[in-house]
This record gives structure tokens, C-alpha cells and sequence, in this order.
């Protein structure tokens, strides 16, 4: 079976569209990297800010059955921590507005975050975001 990096984009505090080039990295240095566990990214501002926080995983599954996953947003609740509600506000072509929202708890702490993101799809590989609200 062939491993596929899949990464998701957990925080975003910079400019609305964002991308993580791992078609630069081989599939050898990421599986080492990994460890058969997850990998975060973290990317600070010059001055030390947060400014991008990307998770990854390797998953043990062919593309297609990875691409099913992770194209139904509306599933996210069930598999993806702190995702407590997706909805597709619009669908045009092959672009959905989705609507997220996150419910973060820490101690007796809670924090809700909403933002909707215009996904493009690109089957069988590739999902295209920018910001569109949030």
C-alpha cells in the first residue's frame, strides 16, 4: 500500500492562503521524520508571533480511500480533534465554502473559533484553500 502525507492545516494567524510543499521532501525523509506517529509543523513570525501550525500523519492507505476521507468535510467531527461542527455553505463547480468550527477546551477553558474556507478540489490528490471568512 503506499503511505500518502496528509496534512492539515490546524491554526492559521497570517495571510489567508496557505500552502505546505511536501512534494520537495522525499517519501523516505518524511516516513523518518514521522516515525509511524504524527509531525507537527510550527511556522513563528520574525518576531516570534505565531503564524502557522500544520499537523501531519502517515497514513497506511491507499490514495483514493485517504482522498474519500478527507474531501467529506462534513465527517470531520467524527475523526479530526476539536472539529465540532462542518457545514458546506456553498458548492460552485468544484469549489465548496465550508464552514468550520472548532470548540477548544483547556482546563475549565473554552474557546470557539468559526472560519470558512473556499475548497477547490483538485481529485484524487490535492485540495486548494483560501480564507473566505473567520
Amino acid at each position: 500500500m503506499l503511505s500518502v502525507l496528509f496534512s492539515l492545516l490546524l491554526v492559521v494567524f497570517s495571510t489567508p492562503a496557505h500552502a505546505l510543499d511536501v512534494s520537495k521532501v522525499d517519501a523516505g525523509t518524511v516516513e523518518r521524520l514521522v516515525g509511524g506517529g504524527q509531525l507537527i509543523f510550527v511556522e513563528e513570525h520574525a518576531n516570534g508571533k505565531l503564524k502557522l501550525v500544520t499537523g501531519s500523519v502517515m497514513v497506511d492507505a491507499p490514495p483514493d480511500k485517504v482522498w474519500a476521507v478527507i474531501s467529506d468535510f462534513e465527517s470531520y467531527p467524527e475523526w479530526m480533534p476539536q472539529t465540532s461542527n462542518v457545514e458546506i455553505l456553498r458548492t460552485n463547480g468544484n469549489a465548496h465554502d465550508t464552514q468550520f468550527t472548532l470548540d477548544f477546551k483547556f482546563s475549565v477553558i473554552t474557546k470557539r473559533v468559526q472560519y470558512t474556507l473556499r475548497n477547490v478540489m483538485f481529485p484524487p490528490n490535492r485540495i486548494a484553500w483560501t480564507l473566505v471568512e473567520g
